[in-house]
């Protein structure tokens, strides 16, 4: 991929195809600013003591409490998300990722001596203590556009890191959103960055000099990400695809069971990453079951994901 594409990436609402907006495919050049500029605001942060950062992000929930309906609006026009859902799949997820992560990783980051139980090392003193890694490329999907990839910011911004998001070319708006929410916030300029782009944008950004590279995509992307980190022995962290499996026995409460798995498998349209593909239902209520799930999903209301009523939107992508 050349140093700059000098091409544009236009984001279209999958419902009606309206134009969200248009937005640079970034190259090289424009990730070699983002890391020259992420690693000076990492040497910043990473002084900056770890209980004061958990303090600093956590701000962040306050603007996000603020602008939830903002943020619910934005990823429903632009990935067709069913609005009744956001507020489940995004806000609170968020919220609890913030929560989660403010409290728990000072405890588990902290410096913790180690006894030495060699008699021949009475008189040493071990220590482990964890540091930063650094500049971390995220690379994120379009299913939970906002809530899965603050999940990953959170935790590497507290632990001391800089992050640079690629958001999906089917969410590159939201990507941004995530952006002007941290800048509301008193984090280092530059702590966070988003390139925006295709997939040359994604493999720009894991041959770069960024040092660890987090993906959330398919199995055979992640086994791309792999090999090509592996040449420059960057750590990775793979967040893949899945086929979610429920089992309804003889003893079920049936309509519990029918409606936790329509909630399961039409969760996002059908279309999230975890959602039940397979069923195996007990010989002996398999008609019932079967019946009574038919009936659930003949009931969901399809149309315009922005109207609170609808439960089916569009696909998101092609």
């Amino acid at each position: 991929m050349g140093r700059s594409t000098g091409e544009k990436l236009f984001s279209f609402n999958p419902f009606n195809g309206e134009l969200m907006g248009e937005l640079p495919i970034c190259g090289s050049r424009e990730i070699e600013e983002c890391i020259a500029k992420a690693g000076r605001a990492f040497r910043r942060w990473k002084s900056i003591p770890l209980e004061q950062r958990a303090k600093q992000i956590l701000a962040l929930k306050d603007v996000i409490l603020e602008r939830a309906e903002e943020i619910c609006e934005l990823v429903t026009r632009e990935t067709g998300e069913p609005i009744s859902e956001t507020i489940l799949t995004e806000i609170y997820p968020s919220l609890g990722s913030l929560s989660y992560y403010a409290e728990i990783t000072p405890r588990v980051l902290a410096d913790a001596h180690v006894e030495y139980r060699n008699r021949l090392k009475s008189r040493k003193v071990g220590l482990n203590r964890f540091e930063p890694v650094g500049v971390i490329g995220i690379i994120s999907s379009w299913v939970f556009p906002f809530s899965i990839p603050l999940s990953q910011i959170i935790p590497a911004l507290i632990a001391g890191n800089a992050v640079i998001l690629k958001p999906s070319e089917y969410a590159s708006i939201v990507g941004m959103k995530i952006k002007e929410l941290f800048e509301e916030i008193d984090i280092p300029d530059g702590l966070i960055s988003v390139v925006t782009g295709d997939g040359r944008t994604g493999e720009a950004l894991v041959r770069s000099e960024v040092n660890k590279i987090v993906l959330v995509g398919t199995t055979q992307t992640g086994r791309a990400v792999m090999r090509e980190a592996a040449e420059k022995l960057h750590p990775v962290t793979l967040f893949l695809g899945s086929k979610g499996t429920a089992l309804v026995m003889e003893d079920a409460n049936l309509d519990r069971a029918v409606k936790g798995i329509l909630y399961g498998a039409f969760l996002n349209s059908g279309q999230a990453c975890g959602r039940i593909e397979r069923v195996y239902v007990a010989r002996g209520i398999y008609e019932d079951f079967t019946v009574r799930l038919a009936l659930m999903i003949k009931s969901l209301k399809m149309g315009d994901p922005i109207d609170p009523d609808v439960e089916i939107g569009p696909q998101t992508t092609p």
